[in-house]
């Protein structure tokens, strides 16, 4: 290459240098919110039956001396004032945290604003906003079959949703594949338990496909899925965890081996966590691993789930296995549902 076509390389290199760093840059009349929390359909855990609080927090670049936020909607109690309230001023307005109270319900839409002065130089919303019930949610009863399987499932008054990935999505009807992004089980207990407690709920689903305890052990990648999770809500961000599938492919341990394990699993994750939060397990369809849940049970480690062999149908028939796709999964999911709702009540009674 000749001195004049390396010197257009230079050249042309500068340039697209220069283009790359001015794209990124916000014009002297601009000015860019970014609002990470809330997302649409997110769900916030509430604190009591009358209080909840919704979190907003998220990034402005340009002019601006103030961020304000105004939570619109109709709750239990009434219409919400929709009053705007300063969440950020001066120099701190351009990163911005902030907790406001609400009474639970939803769905919610949250208002954020920019402004310099009297005006307005950047808006964003995110239209349903829910305050209501959180959980964690480990390995469904059996292995999750294809969506084209899944069937279409009703939501409960459409008060349902799931983080999914870094998004959150609306649990409804599909009406073309009638598929779920968290499967059938989930979405249909995430239904019924909006449909039992009138309030959103939503379901943060765990990564990770075996039900057995020892894939699940500390520092395995299980175990650092569901910290994932569980410690950006922080203490008192969710209900619980929800584990409900039978365990299987446990059977082949010891009920003491077994014990141990899912001790080992529970303890850890906890103590990372930093609170005591409750933690709802599908009984075992073996003898021995049934008689090691009840007494984890009796020692207040667990709290029992519904027995799987509740939802096979008539009395007198036969147990049958309880798989994800099939009607007998939800109606797993349905007793689950009531099982929570009477324990949430209880909780926060």
């Amino acid at each position: 290459m000749c001195y004049w076509q390396r010197a257009l390389a230079v050249v042309g290199a500068l340039l697209a240098v220069a283009a790359a760093v001015g794209a990124d840059e916000i014009a002297p009349d601009q000015t860019e919110l970014r609002v990470l929390a809330p997302r649409n359909y997110q769900v916030f855990q509430r604190q009591s039956r009358s209080r909840g609080t919704v979190r907003i927090n998220g990034r402005i670049r340009g002019r601006c001396d103030r961020a304000e936020a105004r939570i619109l909607g109709t709750s239990s109690a009434g219409l919400l004032p929709g009053r705007w309230q300063t969440i950020a001023a001066g120099r701190a307005a351009h990163s911005f945290f902030a907790e406001l109270p609400v009474t639970p319900g939803g769905w919610y839409r949250v208002e954020v604003r920019a402004l310099d002065g009297a005006r307005v130089v950047a808006q964003s919303s995110a239209d349903h906003v829910g305050v209501g019930e959180l959980f964690l949610c480990g390995p469904p009863p059996a292995a999750p079959s294809p969506a084209a399987e899944l069937g279409a499932y009703r939501p409960g008054r459409d008060l349902a949703s799931a983080l999914v990935g870094s998004d959150w999505a609306h649990l409804q009807d599909d009406a073309q594949s009638g598929a779920s992004p968290v499967g059938a089980f989930l979405s249909a207990f995430g239904s019924a338990l909006a449909s039992r407690l009138r309030l959103p709920v939503g379901l943060i689903a765990v990564d990770g496909e075996s039900a057995s305890v020892r894939d699940w052990q500390p520092m395995g990648a299980g175990y650092r899925a569901i910290l994932a999770r569980a410690l950006p809500l922080g203490p008192g961000g969710f209900r619980g965890m929800l584990w409900p599938a039978s365990q299987p492919t446990s059977a082949r341990l010891s009920a003491t081996d077994y014990s141990s394990q899912l001790t080992a699993l529970i303890e850890g994750v906890r103590e990372e966590a930093g609170w005591e939060f409750p933690w709802f397990m599908g009984q075992a369809e073996s003898g021995r691993l049934r008689e090691a849940q009840v007494a984890l049970w009796d020692a207040g480690l667990l709290e029992p789930g519904p027995d799987p062999d509740a939802a096979t149908g008539p009395p007198n028939s036969p147990p049958a296995p309880v798989r994800d796709s099939t009607p007998d999964a939800r109606a797993l999911a349905r007793i689950w549902a009531d099982r929570i709702a009477t324990r949430v009540g209880y909780i926060i009674r």
